[in-house]
């Protein structure tokens, strides 16, 4: 297998493997409080709406990117362009970055320190692997022909 088919196929197989692990239940955390002293933790699916509609904005856009980015690398596997690639590169990037975002609250100070899953950390990490690929150019080409460069220093 050349190097654009390795590439290829890994670019197909991380949104996938992303999409897998937000529809599980374990990533991401909410804490609740029954009580002045006591709070318990439940943990959703990044499709799941009970974040979204408690205002923790960045699981279920993230999970809608991520969808769409396994559509856009369907497509590019198929047709590969550079434009396709920048813009799924962008896209992954942007995925990355709202499933980071408890990680994002906690720098700020506006979140726990324990709201960001193990879960969490893989989508995150495999969004940033799938922006990096498709953002990277592909491996440069040797020059095999020498000629040229005999030539110029014969002339010499």
């Amino acid at each position: 297998m050349n190097y654009s088919v390795k590439k290829r196929l890994l670019l197909l197989i991380a949104p996938i493997i992303a999409v897998i692990l937000e529809s599980l239940p374990y990533g991401v955390i909410m804490k609740f409080a029954d009580g002045p002293d006591s709070t318990f933790t439940v943990t959703y699916s990044y499709f799941s709406l009970t974040p979204f509609g408690w205002a923790y904005y960045g699981p279920l856009p993230a999970a809608v990117l991520t969808c769409v980015l396994v559509m856009l690398t369907l497509i590019y596997t198929a047709r590969p362009t550079n434009a396709l690639g920048r813009t799924a590169g962008i896209l992954s990037i942007a995925a990355a970055i709202l499933s980071a975002s408890p990680i994002i609250f906690v720098f700020l100070g506006m979140a726990l320190s324990d709201t960001f899953t193990l879960t969490g950390a893989a989508v995150t990490l495999l969004l940033i692997l799938e922006g990096v690929l498709f953002l990277l150019p592909e491996k440069a080409k040797v020059i095999t022909d020498r000629s040229d460069t005999e030539k110029t220093d014969q002339d010499k």
